[in-house]
C-alpha cells in the first residue's frame, strides 16, 4: 500500500469516526433515559434516580441504593453496559479528533518544508 493511499484510508476512517457531537448527544440522551426508567421501575424520586444513575455510570457503586425488582436489575445491567460503551465511544472520538489535527499539522509542516526548498 502506498503512502498516499494509506493516508487517504486513515483520513476516511477518522472522518467516519469523528461524529463527536452525535456521540455526546447519545451519551446525554441515554443518561437521561436511564434516570427516568430507573425512577419508573424502582418507584424512586427524581433526585434518587439521578444519584443512582450517576453512581452507576461512573462505576463508583457506593451500594447505598440499588435496584430491588427483577426488571430494575435487568435494566441496571443495560445501564452499566451502555455507559461503558458510550464512554469508550466519546473517548475514541476525542482521540480521533486529536489524531486528525496532528495529521493535518504534519501535512502542513511538510508542505511548508517543500515550499522553503
Amino acid at each position: 500500500m502506498t503512502k498516499k493511499r494509506r493516508e487517504a484510508l486513515i483520513y476516511k476512517i477518522m472522518r467516519f469516526t469523528s461524529h463527536t457531537k452525535l456521540t455526546a448527544g447519545l451519551y446525554v440522551a441515554d443518561y437521561i433515559l436511564c434516570v427516568f426508567i430507573f425512577m419508573f421501575l424502582e418507584s424512586k424520586s427524581l433526585l434518587d434516580a439521578i444519584w443512582w444513575c450517576t453512581v452507576t455510570w461512573f462505576t463508583v457503586g457506593y451500594g447505598d441504593m440499588y435496584p430491588l425488582t427483577t426488571p430494575g436489575r435487568v435494566f441496571a445491567i443495560y445501564a452499566i453496559v451502555s455507559s461503558h460503551i458510550l464512554i469508550v465511544l466519546v473517548t475514541a472520538n476525542f482521540v480521533a479528533k486529536l489524531s486528525q489535527y496532528k495529521l493535518e499539522a504534519s501535512r502542513l509542516e511538510e508542505q511548508q518544508k517543500r515550499g522553503a526548498k
